[in-house]
């Protein structure tokens, strides 16, 4: 009996560590089309199994990616209690990358809500995350928000090499 149990957990163990990859491999395929096509990228992610949501890598990628799309299909977040915990959780791992854009769309909806001390605050985390990123277009959306940022407190300096940056990123990524 007990190594029939013991069979078992095994067993449905590793049925959902396939399906944990399963779903990592379909975050993985959504963001090679999020910024294309973000309103089936939504679809798909609005209906997402969320029982595979209680894996925190999963929960926190998807978010990531809920995120990115809502803001693609110009879906104003406001409340950031979720990416502040994306934040966290990313802050504790190596994927630098993701926490440079979990910062960003804090940012983002921290703008949205109207919190522009804090955004601000966000996107300079983000800036310091930028040399360990290799996506041009996400920096360039980065620069393009600070420019922004700075121009509505009339540093029109910083706005100015804020966006000159985001140009060169977006120039850099179509030369690629």
């Amino acid at each position: 009996m007990r190594k029939l149990i013991t069979i078992l957990i095994i067993t449905l163990a590793a049925i959902s560590c396939g399906r944990i990859k399963d779903a990592h491999n379909t975050l993985n395929d959504i963001e090679t089309f999020i910024n294309e096509r973000p309103d089936s990228a939504l679809t798909i992610l609005d209906s997402f199994d969320t029982s595979l949501l209680e894996n925190k890598s999963v929960w926190a990628h998807h978010s990531l990616l809920h995120a990115q799309a809502k803001d693609k299909c110009y879906i104003d977040e406001t409340n950031d209690s979720l990416m502040t915990q994306v934040v966290n959780y990313y802050e504790g791992k190596r994927d630098k990358e993701k926490l440079f854009k979990a910062y960003y769309y804090l940012g983002r909806i921290q703008y949205n809500a109207g919190n522009y001390t804090e955004s601000m605050l966000s996107y300079t985390k983000a800036e310091q995350l930028i040399d360990k990123v290799n996506d041009d277009f996400f920096k360039g959306l980065l620069y393009a928000q600070l420019g922004m940022l700075n121009q509505m407190y009339y540093d029109y300096t910083k706005s100015m090499a804020a966006y000159v940056s985001a140009q060169t990123f977006f120039i850099r990524m179509q030369v690629k």
